[in-house]
């Protein structure tokens, strides 16, 4: 029997899921990928999305073999991806590199509380603490530009999915806060001479065809302004 691969389960629109596959795009590989609609998963999937298995014999994605490994957590799942496959060159060789990486994705870490908290809870309070992670962010940026540790590779992978849903958002103005705020906080981040070298670091980023493949503004302003329209009727 034939040994299976990577089977990759995701949901749409995830940010979680866009680090993976950003290292995908990067390799040139499609391995076998399962939608789970979050909001109706089957019973058979148990982990969060996004998840994996790999090896075992290959067997239909929704029907998981016993003696494949099972793979979870988004950041576990992006260097396992990146070592995985090296022609991605997203897995620093040296391993100093490799420290930085691992550094910069754990200091940025509170970038996604923050993040959501500004989205779905809105006020004051919430976009100073995103523009405090965010400040944090941009001093862990080499000053005279590249990326997160120089070359591109995981560190970006990690952070690039909430910058982007930030900018996204608020340029639509969608989130849990006053009707036109989210264009101002968006101008702060993505206008004013305090964040120039974020700035450079999300254009570098937008650029990157791996990246751009990944990401689905219409579907994401789709999905936002549904899940929030819903959510400020509830309030």
């Amino acid at each position: 029997m034939a040994t299976q691969g990577l089977v990759f389960y995701t949901a749409k629109g995830s940010p979680f899921s866009q680090r993976i596959e950003i290292v995908f795009e990067e390799a040139g590989v499609q391995p076998t990928t399962y939608f789970i609609d979050i909001h109706d998963k089957p019973d058979w999937f148990v982990p969060k999305i996004p998840a994996a298995t790999y090896g075992g014999p290959k067997v239909a994605p929704d029907d998981p073999s016993p003696d494949s490994v099972k793979l979870a957590e988004s950041l576990a799942l992006l260097e396992f991806a990146a070592e995985l496959y090296p022609n991605a060159n997203m897995y620093p060789k040296d391993v100093v590199d490799r420290a930085r990486a691992r550094f910069f994705i754990n200091a940025t870490s509170g970038l996604l509380a923050s993040f959501y908290g500004l989205i779905v809870k809105g006020g004051t309070d919430a976009s100073s603490a995103f523009i405090k992670d965010l400040k944090t962010l941009q001093m862990l940026l080499p000053p005279d530009g590249g990326f997160a540790i120089g070359e591109f590779s995981i560190a970006d992978a990690a952070v690039a999915p909430f910058i982007a849903r930030a900018e996204v958002y608020l340029r639509n103005d969608l989130g849990m806060f006053a009707t036109g705020e989210g264009p101002k906080i968006h101008k702060q981040i993505f206008e004013n001479a305090e964040f120039a070298r974020l700035q450079q670091y999300w254009k570098d980023i937008a650029a990157r065809p791996s990246f751009k493949a990944t990401l689905d503004e219409p579907f994401l302003v789709e999905y936002a302004s549904a899940y929030l329209a819903k959510a400020k009727a509830q309030k």
